[in-house]
């Protein structure tokens, strides 16, 4: 019986609750640079459970383990001979950037995220860098800054102190439409009555020639609309026509309905070249390097000015459509 007593006791003594096993808790921290990690990294800590809160506390770490990034990849740029086309008139070059994601030391094709294009111009000393910008408010579809200025320590490149204009672009290719109403009686240029063609790009992209988008137009006077046939019809570049590509849109008298032009009748030709970068704004030539500027610029919607006696002529060579004044 004493035996039993004496077990009793025992039992009583004992607490259980702190005899029962902790939980192993764990948790990730950002490690910053330092002496465990030199580029960074996270720390795993782990300990037990002591108060049984289910959270792992600082008290309660008994081991940190580290695991460590990798150095960070390096910035390379490289240079390409860009040849003359759409980036740059008459030639230059093509700055590529990007970061050295497989240490080789050199930057690779599938390395390149952003490229600038550094372009000739007809002014000696005088370069123009083009970056392309991404869709954003500003330019839903994407466009170009270009900064000029002189080249002022020859090498080639147009540096951040060189620059003396910039100017930004937005793209906005649109298909060309056209359309055909009747124009009454006792209205010039007909006084008989006809019709008028008009053609333009459609901005909005909503397949109808608003009348706001409506740039250009000829008159079939005493010609019936239902007479009027159109038919359009691309233009390459260069041949007195566009310095880009555009697009034909040619009008013509058809009667009996063969779908040919009526001997001796009304036709007329409507040419329309494309215009996808457009600057909003007016736009005023102080110098050489602004009318640099404007050979990046298809359309100006807003008014050119020219108040740069010393220059002794202003080619314009892609600027096709001038919304404002000249």
């Amino acid at each position: 019986m004493a035996v039993l007593a004496l077990i009793g006791s025992g039992c009583d003594a004992i607490d259980l609750s702190r005899i029962t096993q902790r939980d192993a808790r764990t948790r990730v921290r950002p490690e910053p640079a330092g002496e465990h990690c030199p580029f960074g990294g996270q720390a795993f800590l782990s300990g037990l459970d002591q108060d049984r809160d289910g959270v792992l506390d600082d008290f309660e770490v008994s081991a940190t383990d580290y695991v460590c990034a990798d150095a960070l990849p390096g910035v390379r740029t490289r240079v390409r001979a860009e040849p003359t086309g759409t980036n740059c008139l008459f030639g230059g070059q093509a700055v590529q950037s990007g970061l050295d994601l497989d240490a080789s030391g050199g930057l690779d094709d599938a390395e390149v995220t952003s490229t600038e294009y550094v372009c000739a111009t007809t002014v000696t000393h005088v370069l123009v860098r083009v970056r392309p910008v991404a869709p954003g408010v500003e330019c839903p579809r994407g466009g170009q800054v270009t900064h000029a200025g002189h080249d002022a320590n020859g090498n080639g490149l147009l540096e951040d102190g060189e620059i003396s204009r910039k100017v930004q672009v937005c793209n906005e290719p649109a298909p060309v439409l056209s359309r055909v109403r009747e124009l009454p009686g006792a209205v010039a240029p007909c006084e008989q009555g006809g019709s008028v063609v008009e053609a333009g790009a459609d901005l909005d992209l909503d397949g109808v020639l608003d009348a706001a988008e409506s740039n250009s137009a000829d008159y079939a006077c005493g010609v019936a609309l239902a007479h009027l046939r159109l038919r359009h019809f691309e233009i390459e570049p260069g041949g007195g026509y566009c310095a880009t590509k555009g697009t034909g849109v040619v009008a013509f008298e058809d009667s009996n309905g063969d779908t040919l032009p009526d001997p001796g009748g009304y036709t007329g030709t409507l040419i329309l070249c494309e215009a996808p970068r457009t600057h909003d704004g007016d736009f005023v030539v102080t110098s050489a390097v602004d009318l640099i500027v404007l050979e990046g610029i298809d359309r100006l919607r807003g008014n050119l000015r020219i108040e740069a006696p010393t220059l002794p002529e202003a080619i314009l060579p892609t600027l096709s459509i001038i919304d404002g004044s000249f």
